[in-house]
């Protein structure tokens, strides 16, 4: 598999837990991806109750 080449980054939201990226991505096809969104956060635990 090949790898992404990110062209263009963009940092929307930068805190001590997350950072959230937009970003300018070429596929290994050369097609050109806009908009795909990443996020880095510490690890976390989340729960979400239904009820």
């Amino acid at each position: 598999m090949k790898a992404w080449t990110t062209l263009d980054s963009k940092t929307l939201i930068e805190s001590e837990w997350l950072t959230v990226r937009q970003e300018t991505c070429r596929l290994p096809d050369g097609s050109l991806l806009e908009g795909y969104f990443t996020w880095e956060g510490k690890d976390v635990a989340m729960v979400f109750a239904c009820t």
